[in-house]
């Protein structure tokens, strides 16, 4: 939220802690029993009234007016790349063989990257909301293919060098 100059205030007194806290379970014990009594048994009904009968009640009774009728909302400004800021996002190192792994999931760094990419570096793997996995390192974004499965891990170092090499696309491919 820092990228976009918003400042998290958070709930940290008992106080504050007990207001949050009161309203949440004021909504789950409320709407539980107010869906009941309307004999509502499915989501889409569920969201229906939620949107036409709860909320404009519950707006009703406890919304607020503003002192002031400006609206201080800050523009969106063009360095503000919301998909990026919103991604959800987790570091990760790199493996000798160019791969990174995400709960399950393994990603290939490809050769001929903009920045240099060595085993062990730190880059970020980030998860946008459209499904769309990005690699982030040094603010520039690498080129990767996602692996159907675990790459065979080498167990000599010699043969990790070869691979390393191979990667890098230092060796030629060998058939066979």
């Amino acid at each position: 939220m820092g990228e976009l100059g918003i400042e998290m205030i958070f709930a940290l007194s008992p106080q504050a802690k007990g207001r949050w806290n009161r309203g949440f379970k004021t909504h789950q014990d409320r709407l539980v029993k107010e869906l009941r009594l309307a004999g509502i048994s499915s989501m889409a009904e569920a969201n229906d009234f939620l949107r036409r009968t709860y909320i404009p009640a519950h707006n009703a009774r406890f919304a607020v007016m503003p002192r002031s009728a400006i609206d201080v909302h800050r523009p969106l400004l063009s360095i503000h790349r919301l998909d990026e800021i919103l991604s959800v996002r987790r570091e990760r190192v790199v493996s000798n063989d160019f791969t990174l792994r995400l709960e399950n999931r393994f990603f290939q760094i490809l050769p001929g990257q903009v920045l240099r990419v060595r085993p062990h570096d730190k880059v970020m793997l980030e998860m946008r909301l459209d499904g769309t996995t990005h690699i982030r390192f040094k603010g520039a974004y690498l080129r990767f293919r996602a692996l159907t499965e675990r790459p065979p891990r080498p167990n000599h170092p010699h043969d990790q060098k070869a691979l390393v090499s191979l990667v890098l696309g230092l060796l030629p491919m060998r058939a066979g």
